[in-house]
This record gives C-alpha cells, sequence and structure tokens, in this order.
C-alpha cells in the first residue's frame, strides 16, 4: 500500500498479508480499486471488497451454503443478544480477534459494552451462537477454485469464556 509504488509497471500482482487491513478497511479497498487500474490484479478488486465485509455469508447462506447463524448489529440498531446459550460477538469487518469475544447469556452487561465500543467506532457486529466444537478441533478454513480445494488451514480456539476482549492482546 506504498503511494509510491508504481503499479503499472508489474505485470501482475497479488495480495497476501493483509494483517492491518480491518483497522483500515475503506483505505484498503480504494487501494485494491486503484491497483486494480494499473495492473491486473490477481484478487479482483470487487472479490476482496464482498469478502472484507462478512455480512457476505448471508449471501451464502440464501445460496445453500451451510453458515453459522448470524444476525448484525449496526450503529443505531436495537440490542438483542442471546438469551439461552454462549455467543460470540466480533466486527463484520474485523481478523486477528480484534474486537471478538465470548460471551454467556450472564455476562449481557458486558457484551452490551463490548458492543458500544465497537459501535463508537462504527463497527457492525456479528452475533454468533459460540460453537463448541472449536473449543476440541479448532477452526477450520477451506479455499476452493474452480470446484477443486487449494488451500486448508486451521486455527485453534482463541475465545474464552469470561475473559473480556483486551485489545493488549490483538494490537
Amino acid at each position: 500500500d506504498d503511494p509510491r509504488a508504481d503499479w503499472g509497471g508489474f505485470d501482475l500482482a497479488v495480495i497476501r498479508s493483509t494483517w492491518d487491513y480491518s483497522w483500515r478497511v475503506a483505505e484498503f479497498t480504494a487501494w485494491a480499486e486503484r491497483c486494480a487500474k494499473e495492473t491486473r490484479l490477481v484478487n479482483p478488486a470487487d472479490v476482496v471488497r464482498w469478502n472484507v465485509d462478512k455480512r457476505y455469508l448471508g449471501q451464502l447462506g440464501a445460496a445453500g451454503v451451510p453458515v453459522v447463524p448470524t444476525r448484525y448489529l449496526a450503529p443505531g440498531d436495537p440490542v438483542e443478544l442471546p438469551g439461552d446459550h454462549e455467543y460470540v460477538i466480533k466486527p463484520a469487518s474485523g481478523a486477528g480477534a480484534r474486537f471478538a469475544a465470548r460471551y454467556t447469556p450472564g455476562e449481557h452487561d458486558t457484551a452490551v459494552r463490548q458492543l458500544a465500543r465497537m459501535h463508537a467506532e462504527g463497527l457492525t457486529a456479528m452475533v454468533q451462537p459460540y460453537m463448541r466444537r472449536i473449543d476440541a478441533g479448532g477452526e477450520r478454513a477451506l479455499q476452493f477454485f474452480g470446484g477443486r480445494l487449494l488451500h486448508a488451514g486451521r486455527k485453534g480456539a482463541v475465545l474464552t469464556p469470561g475473559t473480556p476482549y483486551d485489545e493488549r492482546k490483538v494490537a
């Protein structure tokens, strides 16, 4: 994202380690669009824009892809949180567990405070039931291209019940 880079001097560009994109989503997607005008961007800018906002899960679910049930809470929306099971709150545009935390029904007030912090930064939150199988097997990411599995990865559980979000652990 170096503004001095001459992307037109390259035959193509591949977006890779985007560790801080979630702190600057608008800047990142604008860069992808600029880059795509100067060279062949292997990760198409429209796909990048679609992928940085996890509201795409709704589109995938509507297309028949199994997804975790998800509710989105934008700034100003009424706050309704699960009262009968553990749940996770995280940003719709996020990575690296930034603002992500796991809550029990008894932690409603703590969860509401966390939502307020996210909303103060203009972030839309996702609320999902906590999937207990992540504790034992981790979270898997499968990447397909043209119907073929290309990459698979697994990361261990990082959200501990009763442990509120701590920015110092992910910053």
